[in-house]
C-alpha cells in the first residue's frame, strides 16, 4: 500500500486520451498496451522476491517453536480447506483453455465464491481480477478497451502490495495457493513473460496445492475466476427479473425489490442495467452488523467492480454491443458504479470492526485514487438531463469521500450552483434518494458542503 506520508502520484503511467486517433493511425497503441502491462507486472516483481525470502525466513525461525501438539490441531483444522483446494486443481488440470465454460458448472462457482469471499488474501486476489476491464474511472470506451488508465493500474498496485503483505502476516492460509496461482494468471495473460518467469520461480517455493502453479492450472483459473464475475452479474439479472414485483411507474419494468426512488428513472430493459440497479438495492439494504455481512459484502463488491456494460455476452467489454446504447444511459449507470466503489469502503471498513477482523488494506488511498480516476466522467453532459440528480448524488459520493482536493471542490461547487442546491437541506433530500448510508458517509458529505458553501 501506498505509504500515507507520501502524496498519491498518478504520474507513473503516461496516459494521454487526446492521442488516442494519433496512436492509432501510427500503429503504435498495441505496443502501448504491452508496455503499459509489462510495468504493473515489472513494478511489484522485487517486492514479491523480498516478500517470498521474507516468508521462508519466518519459517525457518519459527519452525523449532511449533509443538507437535498445535502442529495436529492446524493440520486438522485445514484439511477440509486443503480438500477443496486439491479437487479443484486438479479438475482445472484436466480442462484445457477451450473447456473453460464447461467446466465453471455450478459446484465449482460456489467453492470458488466461498474462496473469494472467505479470507483476506483470496479477497484482495480476485478484486485484482475482477477490475481487468473495468470501466469506473469514464474513460471513453474505444480508450478503455485499447489500454488501462493509470488510476486503476495503481489500484492494481496497491492491491498486489496488500496481498504480499497479507501473504506474509498468515503464512498457514491455506487459500494462499489460489490467490498466487489468481496473481499468476493474470500476469500470464496481461504481463509481460520475463516478469511472469521472475514471480512463477519465486512462487514455487512456497508450500502451495499440488499443481496449483502449472500453466494449464494457473491458465484455467484465470478463466474460471472471469467467468464467474460475468455470470455472477448475469444471475444479479435474472434474479432481479424473475422474482421482484416491483415495476418502474416511468416505464412500466422491472425494479428490483428497495431500489432507492432516485434510481428509478434509470430504464432497467437491458440485462445489464437491471443488474447493477440490483446490487445497489441489496447494498442499500446491507447491514454490515449481521452474521456473515463480511462475506456479504465482499461478494457485492465484486460484483461491482467487475460490471460491464456488456456482460450478457461476454466476459470481456463488447464494443460494437455497448454502442447500442443511449450512451446518455450508459453514462449514467458508470456513474452509479463509480459511486458505488466508493461507497463501498465504508461499508466493508464497517463490516470488519463489527465483526472483529483485522485487515490492512489502505481503502482511504484506495477511494483517493478512484476518485481522481473518476474526473474523466462527464458529469457536465447529464446535467439538465433525468439523470442530474444521479450525477450529483455520484461525485458528492466519490468527492467527499475522497481526501479533500481543490480540484474535487471546484468540481462539485460547479455542479451544486448549476442545480441551484444551496442549503444542506436540499443536498440531505437529495442524497436520502439514492444510496446515502449515513451513518458511515454523512460526516463526509456535510464537511464537503460546508467546504463549498460557507
Amino acid at each position: 500500500m501506498a505509504n500515507d506520508s507520501n502524496p498519491v502520484s498518478f504520474a507513473w503511467v503516461e496516459y494521454d486520451p487526446r492521442a488516442l486517433k494519433e496512436r492509432r493511425e501510427l500503429g503504435v497503441y498495441n505496443q502501448q498496451r504491452r508496455v503499459v502491462r509489462a510495468h504493473v507486472a515489472h513494478t511489484s516483481s522485487g517486492a514479491r522476491k523480498a516478500t517470498i525470502a521474507r516468508k521462508e525466513s519466518i519459517a525457518k525461525t519459527q519452525g523449532s517453536r511449533k509443538s507437535s501438539k498445535s502442529g495436529k490441531s492446524s493440520k486438522k483444522q485445514d484439511k477440509p480447506v486443503e480438500d477443496f483446494i486439491t479437487l479443484l486443481f486438479v479438475r482445472l488440470r484436466s480442462r484445457d483453455a477451450s473447456a473453460v465454460a464447461s467446466m465453471a458448472q455450478k459446484s465449482d462457482r460456489t467453492l470458488l465464491w466461498n474462496a473469494f469471499t472467505g479470507g483476506n488474501t483470496c479477497f484482495e486476489a480476485a478484486l485484482f481480477v475482477a477490475g481487468t476491464f473495468a470501466n469506473t474511472c469514464g474513460i471513453s470506451r474505444h480508450e478503455l478497451h485499447t489500454g488501462f488508465g493509470s488510476g486503476l493500474l495503481f489500484l492494481r498496485g496497491a492491491s498486489l502490495d496488500g496481498i504480499q503483505k497479507t501473504i506474509i502476516h498468515t503464512p498457514k492460509d491455506s487459500l494462499n495457493s489460489i490467490s498466487i496461482a489468481l496473481l499468476a494468471g493474470w500476469e500470464r495473460r496481461f504481463g509481460d513473460e520475463q516478469s511472469y518467469a521472475v514471480h512463477l520461480q519465486a512462487w514455487k517455493s512456497l508450500p502451495l496445492a499440488t499443481g496449483s502453479l502449472e500453466d494449464s492450472s494457473i491458465a484455467a483459473l484465470t478463466d474460471v475466476a472471469l467467468i464467474c464475475f460475468q455470470e455472477a452479474n448475469q444471475e444479479r439479472y435474472i434474479a432481479e427479473s424473475v422474482f421482484s414485483a416491483a415495476r418502474s411507474l416511468v416505464y412500466g419494468t422491472v425494479l428490483p425489490q428497495g431500489l432507492p426512488p432516485g434510481f428509478h428513472v434509470i430504464p432497467a430493459e437491458r440485462p445489464e442495467a437491471l443488474s447493477l440497479l440490483g446490487i445497489v438495492a441489496k447494498l442499500t439494504a446491507f447491514d454490515w452488523t449481521a452474521p456473515k455481512s463480511v462475506e456479504t459484502v465482499r461478494r457485492l463488491i465484486l460484483e461491482t467492480v467487475s460490471w460491464s456494460a456488456s456482460h450478457s455476452i461476454g466476459t470481456e467489454p463488447v464494443e460494437a454491443y455497448e454502442e447500442l446504447w443511449d450512451q446518455t444511459d450508459l453514462l449514467a449507470l458508470y456513474h452509479i458504479r463509480s459511486a458505488m466503489v466508493s461507497i463501498n469502503a465504508p461499508m466493508i471498513r464497517a463490516a470488519i470492526q463489527a465483526h472483529n477482523i483485522v485487515w490492512a488494506f489502505d481503502e482511504q488511498t484506495g477511494i483517493d485514487i478512484h476518485a481522481e480516476a473518476c474526473r474523466h466522467l462527464r458529469s457536465h453532459e447529464l446535467m439538465g438531463t433525468k439523470y442530474q440528480e444521479v450525477a450529483i448524488w455520484a461525485k458528492m459520493a466519490m468527492i467527499g469521500l475522497a481526501s479533500p482536493s481543490a480540484d474535487g471542490d471546484r468540481h462539485m461547487s460547479g455542479l451544486m450552483k448549476y442545480s441551484g442546491i444551496g442549503t444542506w437541506e436540499q443536498m440531505e433530500a437529495l442524497l436520502r434518494r439514492h444510496v446515502s448510508k449515513e451513518e458511515l458517509t454523512w460526516k463526509k458529505y456535510r464537511s464537503l458542503f460546508d467546504r463549498l458553501v460557507y
